[in-house]
This record gives structure tokens, C-alpha cells and sequence, in this order.
């Protein structure tokens, strides 16, 4: 049985307006919950992170650690020790001593089909370097900034030596593509009640059809929009500003 993997963002100890923040609360009960599935024969929930928040660090990693779970890490390596509310290299590096994985999350979070060659050449590779070279073990994992992808982002990040490739919808996953294993995420956001996290978490075809409905949605208002006033849009919507917004 395959299992489910399930992509956060900030998980912060009091209330927060951020559509992709959830309260510390809400993210140990889903644990307690993923746990319980396992337990009984269910499938497997996979736990990532992107953006490279402090409160990965500081409020998740603790309540990880408290239901017995590991995590993978996807940091944006240029704002690591460089800007408020993210984590040091110190914070990185302990999580990776406590058995996380730690992947990459671009170095800028430029959205990656946006780049010319060069620059993207530069934002895959350059970030990669910056993990290895902090954290001295090899870093071969991305997850896709806004989700944002490709045939030439995945023929990139092959090139620049991924060999796995996260995205932002579930149903893109598994399988082989331009040379890399490419896998499908669920991105969490607050409003997911605990009922309907469980359907799906147990493969119920309801929760399926509401994300893919609200994706093509979402895919036809970014084509008639455009992808950058498409992501302003969602940004002030989701209550997250500038290149944090990770518009899907």
C-alpha cells in the first residue's frame, strides 16, 4: 500500500490568518491520528516540510519527535541564517542529527519554469552546494517552489544532480521522469478538518475529486490570469506575502 505524503509549512503555537499555517494543536492530533492509521493496517503517512520555517525547528520537530516520527526538511538554502523567521544553520544541522532528511527547496525560491537556463542552472545547483557544503552530507531531494514544473525544470534538476523531485499534487506521484523519481504531495493548509484528513488519508474517492476539482480551478483562473498575477492573487487570499506565497 502506498503511502500518503503530506507536504506543511509553519506550524506555529498560538492562532495564525496564514491559510498554510497550522497550530501546533491541530498538527499533533493529525500525528496522534496518522499513527493510530498505521497501527491498524493503514497506509503510511509520509511528513515534509517546505520553506525552511523556524518553527520547524522550534515547534514541529519537538511534537515529531514526541509521536516517534521523522520528517523531511525542505529548506530554501538562501534564506537559511539570512532572514527573520527562518531557521539557522544550527537549527538545520540538529534536525539532520536527529535523523531528519533535509532536501532543497530552490535558493531563492524563484518559481523554477520562470528562469531562463542559466539562472535556473544556478538556483538548482548553487543551492545544493549550499546545503552539502553546511551540512556535509549529500543532499539529493527537492520539492518544487509553488509547485511550479516542467519537462525542462525536471531535466534540470536531473542534470544538477537530484535523484527525487516532490511536488504539489497528490496524484502526480511515483513513477520515472526525466530520469528522476518524481512524487506527488497533499500541501496542508488549516481549514482541513481531521474527518476529512482521515478519508483521505484512507484513499476515499471524495477528498480525491474535491483537490483535482480545485485544481482545475485553480489551473484555469492561472491561465486566464497569468502565473504572476495568478500568484499576487493567491498570496493576499492566503494571507502569505512576496516569494513566501506558495501559490498552487
Amino acid at each position: 500500500m502506498r503511502s500518503r505524503i503530506l507536504g506543511y509549512h509553519e506550524i506555529v503555537e498560538g492562532p495564525s490568518d496564514s491559510f498554510y499555517s497550522l497550530s501546533a494543536e491541530q498538527f499533533s492530533h493529525q500525528l496522534a491520528v496518522f499513527n493510530a492509521l498505521a497501527t491498524a493496517g493503514g497506509p503510511a503517512v509520509d511528513i515534509t516540510f517546505d520553506d525552511g520555517h523556524a518553527s520547524n525547528a522550534r515547534v514541529a520537530a519537538p511534537l515529531l519527535h514526541a509521536h516517534a516520527r521523522t520528517a523531511r526538511f525542505f529548506v530554501t538554502a538562501g534564506w537559511i541564517g539570512q532572514r527573520e523567521g527562518f531557521m539557522s544553520w544550527a537549527e538545520l544541522g540538529e534536525l539532520a542529527r536527529q535523523g531528519h532528511q533535509v532536501g532543497c527547496h530552490g535558493l531563492t525560491h524563484r518559481f523554477l519554469t520562470q528562469l531562463d537556463t542559466a539562472d535556473l542552472r544556478a538556483e538548482l545547483r548553487d543551492a545544493r552546494r549550499l546545503l552539502e557544503d553546511r551540512l556535509g552530507q549529500a543532499v539529493t531531494g527537492i520539492s518544487l517552489p509553488g509547485g511550479r514544473c516542467n519537462r525542462r525544470v525536471l531535466d534540470m534538476c536531473a542534470e544538477t544532480g537530484y535523484q527525487r523531485v516532490y511536488g504539489s499534487v497528490p496524484w502526480k506521484e511515483g513513477g520515472d521522469r526525466a530520469g528522476i523519481a518524481f512524487e506527488g504531495r497533499l500541501v496542508m493548509n488549516r481549514k482541513m478538518s481531521q474527518a476529512w484528513l482521515q478519508r483521505y488519508v484512507r484513499g476515499d474517492l471524495a477528498p480525491y475529486l474535491a483537490i483535482r476539482t480545485l485544481h482545475t480551478t485553480r489551473e484555469t483562473l492561472k491561465s486566464l490570469l497569468g502565473d504572476r498575477l495568478y500568484h499576487r492573487a493567491w498570496s493576499l487570499l492566503t494571507g502569505r506575502s512576496g516569494m513566501q506565497a506558495n501559490a498552487r
